[in-house]
């Protein structure tokens, strides 16, 4: 589902070795569903990378979870997009609350096209 949310990157793992980034690096995430995200941010990761993130689903609730990088999405003139995520690990627990966010997501969706159908 398309979203608009903040984030953070926390450190990679790219051929073995761990960089932690000295302040997190901000992250746009843009799409999310149970078994990945779609973000933008103005690190350079390489497919393969392995990185930490931390997004706020909800008030009360942030997601620290492990993506894959599968996919650097690039232009026509070769400039990155974005990076196609996969989600490694989750716990039951996190897919719960990621399942929650996607159907409050879309509810809000939906109430903001019949809102505005109406005018």
């Amino acid at each position: 589902i398309k979203v608009d949310e903040r984030g953070r990157a926390l450190f990679l793992v790219r051929d073995d070795e761990t960089t932690r980034f000295d302040e997190p690096i901000p992250i746009e995430i843009k799409d999310i569903n149970i078994g990945g995200v779609f973000m933008v941010c103005d690190y350079l990761f390489q497919e393969d990378d392995f990185v930490c993130i931390d997004i706020d689903l909800f008030i009360d609730y942030r997601l620290n979870a492990v993506v894959r990088i599968l996919r650097v999405a690039k232009d026509e003139e070769g400039n990155i997009k974005g990076y196609g995520c996969e989600f490694q690990g989750l716990t039951a627990s996190q897919e719960d609350y990621i399942g929650k966010y996607i159907y409050k997501a879309q509810f809000a969706q939906r109430q903001k096209a019949l809102e505005a159908e109406e005018y």
